[in-house]
């Protein structure tokens, strides 16, 4: 059935043409890639993996949580002087993230509240629905993330915020942020914590890009159903 098959912004995540070689599975995803009917990705090494693989350029579209209009849906929340921390458990753990997170909250007077898990080092941890989210991080002060989607929402929502890149998610993020020109919001270094979540990017650029990717995203979705 893989002929009849087709992608939508699909993503390799951090696995590498290498990796692909190391395991000795490149002969087969080849096969499969070459079998589908339509291939969208999302990323710069998703796209470098299947021109590789079959010898033609992948289309290129957004990621589906950034094609729907989703704003009517947003529950307001009634908070404020917040940053939220979204992360998965076992990530932030650093003492030095940890503690610069820490510094930048005190300094500007504000509550650190985790979206879904609980840090102790957090003031608040909530366990929202999914429109609580999205409502969480439109209010918020600022945004402090390690995720891809943590990262869209922010974008999406156009807040302040830092993104702390991880093996895990390079691939995705990097190739997230460049598109859209907020590189300046990624984090290599802790001790420009500060200086990160104080610049101003571009959101008229980042949000006029935005709509012409959905429009693209949707054209080719509804040209593929």
């Amino acid at each position: 059935y893989l002929e009849q098959l087709k992608s939508v912004a699909a993503s390799f995540g951090h696995t590498t043409m290498e990796d692909i070689e190391h395991h000795g599975v490149k002969k087969e995803i080849a096969e499969a890639l070459k079998s589908m009917q339509a291939i969208s990705v999302r990323d710069d090494n998703s796209f470098a993996i299947v021109k590789e693989l079959t010898g033609k350029e992948p289309l290129r579209h957004v990621d589906p949580v950034l094609m729907f209009e989703y704003i009517s849906y947003v529950k307001p929340i009634n908070k404020e002087n917040y940053i939220i921390i979204y992360t998965y458990p076992n990530r932030i753990k650093d003492r030095k993230e940890i503690e610069a997170i820490q510094a930048f909250a005190r300094k500007y007077n504000k509550k650190l509240i985790s979206i879904g898990f609980y840090f102790p080092w957090c003031d608040e941890t909530v366990i929202p629905d999914p429109f609580e989210v999205l409502g969480y991080i439109q209010q918020a002060d600022y945004v402090v993330t390690d995720t891809f989607h943590g990262s869209v929402m922010s974008l999406k929502f156009n807040r302040p915020f830092a993104a702390i890149v991880r093996s895990s998610n390079r691939q995705k993020m990097r190739s997230l942020l460049t598109q859209f020109k907020l590189e300046n919001c990624i984090v290599d270094n802790m001790e420009k914590l500060e200086e990160k979540l104080l610049l101003s990017s571009d959101y008229d650029f980042v949000n006029a890009e935005l709509k012409k990717e959905r429009i693209r995203s949707l054209d080719y979705l509804k040209s593929n159903l």
